[in-house]
């Protein structure tokens, strides 16, 4: 493929290399080296589920659009998660406004959805997750991480909820209102880790906020005669099946 030089300057004048210049060929220019008898076809797909890159620096990439940097990538892996809840039929809210880190701004760092893979990895697998996801409700303040074999039956989240299940252990979250602190962004400290302030923020998890991380068993998550978030071991017990009862209990939050 033909070959071309993209270089990157220091200065606004183009006098001065930020760094070596290289050379670089575009996968784009691929059919241009196949004989005229071929035939070339792509398929395109939607960039929040397919491409989110991170090549600039948090200074490089003030006032670019995307900027892609630390931060827009880490957001458009939340994104990800929550336009996939919503895709799915769940009610995913989104952010009023956008939040501001180190220059750059980003609308969606909020809802924090985060979908691991050992959750779902195809869509039969994502409706057999969410069997009825018009009963998932997430608020656009909310941090969600799901992983493993966990069920999401019914659900509204104003807040943050952790649920880790490792191979073999199960999880229904059923009937459940959770409402708490939830996870809150805060200026990184002056000695962070350079993984962390290339983010320009770092993470801090409210002390009411439920984690579950589950070895073994078969176990559900509901809400307690307090409200509270519990975890039950009850393999025999199926969860209730009554839509009206959830939606009625939901609207708490």
């Amino acid at each position: 493929m033909g070959e071309f030089v993209k270089p990157k300057y220091a200065d606004k004048h183009k006098k001065k290399f930020k760094k070596p210049a290289r050379l670089e060929c575009m996968m784009q220019d691929y059919p241009k080296v196949l004989p005229a008898s071929e035939r070339v076809g792509f398929t395109s797909v939607a960039a929040w589920c397919s491409f989110s890159p991170c090549k600039n620096a948090t200074a490089d990439a003030v006032g670019k659009t995307p900027p892609a940097c630390a931060l827009s990538a880490e957001a458009d892996q939340y994104f990800l998660g929550a336009e996939t809840l919503r895709w799915a039929g769940c009610d995913v809210a989104s952010p009023a406004s956008p939040e501001t880190w180190d220059k750059i701004a980003s609308t969606t760092l909020s809802p924090a959805v985060v979908l691991k893979p050992s959750w779902a990895q195809s869509l039969g697998e994502l409706r057999a997750k969410l069997p009825k996801p018009r009963l998932v409700r997430v608020s656009a303040t909310s941090t969600l991480v799901l992983g493993g074999d966990v069920v999401v039956r019914s659900l509204a989240l104003d807040g943050g909820l952790v649920v880790d299940a490792a191979p073999g252990a199960t999880v229904v979250i059923s009937e459940c209102v959770v409402a708490n602190s939830g996870f809150r962004r805060v200026a990184c400290p002056a000695g962070a880790p350079e993984a962390i302030k290339i983010r320009g923020f770092t993470t801090v998890r409210g002390d009411d906020v439920p984690v579950f991380q589950v070895a073994e068993g078969s176990w559900i998550i509901e809400n307690d005669a307090a409200g509270g978030v519990v975890l039950v071991r009850d393999a025999a017990r199926a969860p209730p099946d009554a839509d009206e009862g959830c939606k009625a209990k939901c609207s708490l939050m």
